[in-house]
């Protein structure tokens, strides 16, 4: 039982409002006693920049190989009239949508890669994230050497560690977290992340992403970006259901010396929408 919130049926916050009225507190957001050591996007740069560095030796061929029908000489050329790190959106969106599949190889798309994911981490894209997280997929990324996956793995931790933290605008949780189920299996490690940052902010986007997802999920069994592969999808929806997230949500609640709304909303949205579904 959480210690300090009783329950009604008379809007979500009862139990936060009476609470917060006795203690005349005024309702912000209140340390956990927890430091927030999480990087801030210059932390993201400097990830970027890794990318640069380690993939750097593959270079630009004078012509990628492509589905005729689908690339044109001018969609080529477009490749080549900037330096990589000159190379707009719009130069490479037609290009992320084919990779790998229709145009180019895994090492065209090493090469391509740090520009994609700095556009994709400052800047406005044209493609969905979700695309070009997929293609690292489709690109076996886990198996290239170890020096590259860890460079794209600090830069996956570092883009999640500032969504949760408030350092990115560039992502929604609903999209990145589907962004990286694009690119892997393994997305147990985000989800734990996800409620050992303690901000208030990842408490709130945990409310919202319940919320957005209660009807599929009781319906489905699915969540509702339809980018989502299986198997992570799937991880996603069991650790909403666990009882180990509600009770950690629960402890989490019974050592705030002053409630937290967002915290307390995240708490309940979980225990109402699944903590009896079997």
């Amino acid at each position: 039982m959480v210690r300090f919130i009783s329950l009604t049926s008379r809007g979500r916050l009862s139990g936060y409002e009476r609470l917060h009225n006795t203690t005349g507190q005024t309702g912000q957001a209140q340390e956990t006693g927890r430091k927030n050591t999480m990087p801030s996007m210059e932390t993201a740069k400097s990830a970027i920049e890794s990318l640069y560095r380690i993939f750097e030796r593959y270079p630009l061929r004078a012509k990628i190989p492509g589905c005729d029908d689908c690339i044109s000489e001018t969609d080529e050329q477009r490749l080549h009239n900037r330096p990589l790190r000159k190379l707009t959106s719009e130069d490479l969106d037609h290009y992320v949508w084919h990779a790998i599949h229709l145009w180019g190889d895994f090492q065209d798309f090493k090469h391509f890669l740090p520009r994609l994911f700095e556009l994709e981490a400052f800047d406005e894209v044209p493609w969905n994230p979700e695309i070009l997280f997929g293609r690292l997929r489709s690109a076996s990324w886990e198996t290239w050497p170890e020096s590259e996956k860890t460079a794209l793995q600090t830069l996956f931790e570092t883009l999640w560690n500032d969504v949760l933290t408030g350092h990115s605008t560039r992502f929604d949780v609903d999209t990145l977290l589907c962004g990286l189920g694009c690119a892997m299996d393994r997305i147990e490690p985000y989800l734990e992340q996800w409620l050992n940052v303690r901000t208030p902010l990842a408490w709130k986007s945990l409310e919202e992403f319940v919320r957005q997802n209660i009807y599929g999920i009781q319906k489905k069994g699915k969540l509702q970006n339809s980018f989502w592969e299986q198997a992570p999808m799937q991880k996603v929806v069991a650790w909403l259901k666990s009882d180990s997230t509600l009770k950690t949500l629960e402890a989490l609640l019974n050592q705030q010396s002053v409630p937290n709304e967002e915290l307390y909303n995240s708490w309940q949205w979980l225990r109402d929408a699944f903590g009896r579904m079997t």
